[in-house]
């Protein structure tokens, strides 16, 4: 079954009700705790050069220049504990860790993977990544094709994030109309901005303005 482009709206949001994951819910997920971070990400848009006064600190008066610390909340590794239901990405009916597990699932949509994206939702947040991208490989056809749903399916999995925990909005909404920016050393020039000197970021931030766009809607 061929996967189907959609909407943000399409990603199932807000649900309390843990249900399980399948039949083998009560089995221990994998431990991916010794991920390497530094992982070169893949990236076929332009990049957008950002400058800033201070972008190697982690905050200034109009900037939030990276999701580290007290501003981890932002980066989609944070566990905020989700639960999600069967939809037009998602088979499984579970309780996910954190908003990345269900972007990187959401990369196996075919009934006939199902099986692997149980496994993407129910391990951590670091390890949905390194099975999403290294273990489970996308072919070059269907990366195409995630390529142009990528940024509605994030967006979709930050309404969740966010739509299911009031502190977590408050959080973002209390950080005013400062710039949202995931300043990083490990090259993510889509998601995020790579620092390569100090004072200059490079990349298309697109994490930062999916949640600048949430926070002027809530």
């Amino acid at each position: 079954m061929a996967a189907v482009e959609s909407s943000p709206t399409d990603l199932l949001v807000d649900f309390s009700t843990f249900r399980g994951c399948g039949p083998a819910m009560n089995s221990a997920p994998p431990d991916f705790a010794d991920v390497d971070m530094h992982e070169t990400w893949r990236n076929d848009g332009y990049h957008a050069r950002f400058e800033y006064d201070c972008l190697d600190c982690q905050e200034s008066n109009n900037v939030i220049s990276d999701f580290r610390g007290k501003n981890f909340y932002l980066s989609n590794m944070f566990k905020s504990h989700l639960s999600v239901l069967p939809g037009k990405y998602l088979h499984w009916s579970c309780v996910v860790q954190s908003s990345e597990n269900i972007y990187q699932a959401a990369k196996f949509s075919q009934t006939s993977e199902a099986h692997l994206q149980r496994e993407i939702l129910m391990t951590t947040p670091h390890g949905s990544k390194r099975l999403a991208s290294k273990v489970y490989k996308l072919s070059p056809e269907r990366l195409k094709h995630w390529d142009r749903i990528k940024h509605d399916v994030m967006e979709a999995a930050l309404r969740v994030k966010f739509g299911q925990h009031a502190d977590l909005k408050a959080k973002l909404l209390a950080t005013g109309d400062k710039k949202l920016i995931e300043g990083n050393e490990w090259h993510d020039n889509c998601w995020g901005v790579h620092q390569p000197e100090p004072g200059v970021g490079l990349g298309e931030n697109h994490l930062g303005r999916t949640l600048m766009k949430l926070r002027t809607e809530y």
